[in-house]
């Protein structure tokens, strides 16, 4: 058996006491995507942005128009928006053992989506405005339940 010397006995002092101190430091990760309703980049950045402020971040869109990033004390917010194929990918990071970065995606998302209904809602009321209007096409016309 070899004694240990006091380099090695050091450097296994000094990894204990790290991996003892990692837990008390360890960070959350989490990520999520979220469907579009169009191919809008400009729309999916604001939304963005507004979901980021939200919740309490400084937030800013990237210089390529590609992303919107938030910061708040150790935690950070990225969304990235890929209107192209109707997609928003969400990242949230903390730093706090004791927060969870779940929650912060999924309120991004939730906004995304609450945004989404909305725009369904306007849609829909535009659609019966234009009806009531005389503007939409009656039922046995072309298009509309016609031949």
């Amino acid at each position: 058996m070899v004694a240990p010397t006091p380099l090695g006995l050091r450097s296994g002092i000094a990894a204990a006491l790290l991996a003892i101190a990692l837990p008390a430091s360890a960070a959350t990760v989490s990520t999520s995507w979220v469907s579009l309703t169009n191919n809008n980049q400009e729309e999916c950045l604001a939304v963005g942005l507004a979901a980021v402020q939200a919740l309490g971040f400084r937030g800013t869109v990237s210089g390529d128009r590609q992303a919107i990033f938030g910061w708040r004390n150790d935690e950070t917010l990225t969304v990235r928006c890929i209107a192209t194929h109707e997609l928003a990918v969400v990242f949230a990071y903390t730093h706090d053992r004791n927060a969870d970065s779940g929650p912060l995606v999924e309120r991004v998302a939730a906004y995304y989506r609450a945004r989404a209904a909305e725009a369904a809602r306007a849609a829909a009321d535009q659609r019966w405005f234009t009806i009531q209007q005389g503007g939409g096409q009656r039922y046995g016309e072309a298009g509309f339940g016609g031949r």
